[in-house]
């Protein structure tokens, strides 16, 4: 939702009335699993500010480029090395656990590759607000394939949720599309 305010504040973007009912939807899921939750955490509200920082950032200072990324990560690793050596790690199923923590980054890495450039792609706040298809997929999958099953309460969050992803996607799919001239 700060991605939104963002980019309707900073960038000027323009929202569709679609848009802006996916807005409203997504703000009554988010409010939902507040008042659920009793609040917000510290680390929620990290993510809620710090994912619009660091974007602008990125976008401000032109720094959209592979190299940039491997930098950041690269900053990491001394404290990623460090947290990790703060864990316990079990002593039996070692060769699994290395196979499964290196697919694990590998999927993750391709994850952020394309996740970064629907960042330079697309209008700070539909950025913002496509985040909301991985919980909303996250809850299918554990419905659907882990058996899981979906309270009430649970849909007042996904509920709103999935309605304003739901509503992008008939924005999107009602568009106007102009074709390109052909150059010369």
């Amino acid at each position: 939702m700060i991605m939104v305010v963002v980019g309707r504040v900073i960038h000027r973007e323009h929202l569709p009335r679609l848009r802006v009912a996916a807005v409203a939807a997504a703000a009554i899921g988010v409010i939902s699993a507040i008042v659920l939750a009793g609040g917000i955490s510290s680390a929620t509200v990290a993510v809620a500010l710090g994912y619009p920082i660091y974007f602008e950032l990125r976008a401000r200072f032109q720094v959209n480029t592979p190299g940039a990324l491997a930098l950041e990560l690269a900053t990491l690793v001394p404290v990623a090395i460090v947290l990790a050596s703060l864990q316990p790690w079990p002593t039996t199923g070692t060769t699994q656990l290395v196979i499964g923590l290196l697919t694990i980054g590998l999927v993750s890495a391709a994850a952020l590759l394309l996740y970064l450039r629907a960042s330079e792609l697309l209008p700070f706040g539909l950025f913002g607000l496509l985040t909301y298809v991985e919980p909303v997929l996250l809850a299918v999958v554990s419905i659907t394939i882990l058996g899981e099953s979906l309270t009430p309460v649970d849909l007042l969050t996904y509920g709103p949720i999935a309605v304003a992803l739901c509503l992008l996607g008939i924005e999107n799919a009602t568009a106007r599309r102009f074709p390109v001239a052909p150059p010369g």
